[in-house]
């Protein structure tokens, strides 16, 4: 399991498992797109249209990544708990960083995962990014 939920094991049976030590060693896909789960214009639809064959061949290595939009969230977006590899680094984003990450799935055809950033979550500390940033150069 990759991206799912504790629960959502039926994807796993279709995994090739040969990795080291029984675990998933294939690449995973990231969508990232201002328009996951946010209907805005035209990437909306080519990201809507293409994950039920993306879905379908990637399974649960496949999710996108996208803003947090409380306006459209509830008819686009609907929360699941976070998997054993994904809920670590969710809380790490918010306990060093400040970042909310809301996991879930697409309401969309194939149900694909997405990650949705708060993007306002992290505002506080966008001076200190900045200068962490500069600080490089």
């Amino acid at each position: 399991m990759i991206f799912g939920t504790p629960n959502s094991t039926f994807l796993d049976k279709y995994m090739d498992t040969g990795g080291i030590g029984g675990e998933d060693n294939r690449p995973v896909l990231f969508d990232v797109g201002w328009e996951v789960a946010k209907k805005v214009g035209g990437i909306y639809t080519v990201l809507r249209s293409k994950a039920p064959v993306t879905v379908e061949e990637w399974g649960a290595r496949y999710a996108l990544v996208g803003p947090y939009n409380p306006e459209t969230a509830p008819t686009e977006f609907e929360p699941l708990p976070a998997g054993p590899l994904t809920a670590p680094v969710l809380q790490r984003l918010q306990e060093n960083h400040g970042i909310n990450v809301h996991f879930g799935k697409w309401l969309v055809e194939g149900h694909p995962k997405v990650f949705l950033i708060d993007i306002s979550s992290g505002l506080s500390r966008l001076e200190a990014w900045r200068v962490a940033l500069k600080a490089g150069f």
